[in-house]
């Protein structure tokens, strides 16, 4: 339920049913018993979202042991910053496209994106 919960936050969507078969195969980072962030190393691009740097770094990290292209909004300059720190480089940007209005959402706390097709 929390990971859904920052999901849905940082996202701005509610893509509880992409999330929940594969939830379970994931990375949480907890604090005092409360779920800061997430990270689903084989949903998509690897999402991880992150509500505190701390819970975001630490996750990073462990997603940067994959062999896979990390996508992150350049509103999270934290993430951004760490991984030029630990050797990444920017290879191209991509585009965020919706389809009708705009809504709510904390790109800042989105460390790798899951993937083109959700988010």
């Amino acid at each position: 339920e929390q990971v859904f919960n920052i999901d849905r936050e940082v996202s701005g969507e509610e893509r509880c049913e992409f999330l929940t078969p594969v939830v379970n195969r994931g990375f949480v980072y907890v604090k005092n018993r409360v779920v800061l962030g997430f990270y689903i190393p084989d949903f998509g691009d690897g999402g991880v979202s992150a509500l505190t740097e701390e819970a975001g770094i630490a996750l990073l990290n462990e997603r940067s042991k994959e062999d896979k292209n990390i996508y992150i909004p350049e509103e999270n300059e934290i993430g951004l910053k760490h991984l030029r720190s630990i050797g990444y480089t920017e290879v191209k940007r991509i585009h965020r496209m919706i389809l009708g209005n705009s809504f709510p959402r904390k790109p800042q706390y989105c460390y790798s994106r899951i993937g083109g097709f959700a988010g």
